[in-house]
């Protein structure tokens, strides 16, 4: 996907906000937008969001290694090397602040996304 693509979605992502509760928005509010956009788009690929509580989603999503795995690799190839950097530092320490540590460390984390390059990634988008 070329950045301006990506781009044009992370706009019609910021109006179409109604989309997602507002608990879904503040799960993923210490990541960049560039990183909410894939977070949000992957979380709907879980049953974690099916949870009444953030605590609960977060412990859910944080065991999911296939997620942790796909938004790494959105992230990457969306949003860079640094963004996914910060992704993963986030990712980890929320994990811990919900009491359900990241199976992954950062780098691991990092390493995930940078080995999926060259493989097919959904385009980032919302879902109505």
């Amino acid at each position: 996907m070329h950045l301006s693509q990506f781009t044009q979605i992370l706009r019609l992502t910021a109006r179409s906000t109604s989309h997602f509760d507002a608990r879904q928005t503040m799960l993923f509010s210490d990541y960049t937008q560039c990183a909410q956009a894939c977070l949000n788009t992957y979380a709907y690929g879980t049953n974690c969001l099916s949870y009444s509580t953030q605590v609960q989603q977060s412990s859910c999503l944080c065991s999911d290694t296939s997620f942790t795995a796909i938004v790494a690799q959105c992230t990457y190839n969306n949003c860079g090397y640094m963004i996914l950097e910060d992704t993963a530092s986030a990712a980890v320490s929320n994990c811990d602040t919900a009491n359900t540590p990241s199976p992954w460390t950062v780098q691991q984390i990092i390493k995930a996304g940078m080995s999926g390059k060259s493989k097919t990634i959904q385009s980032v988008s919302y879902l109505p």
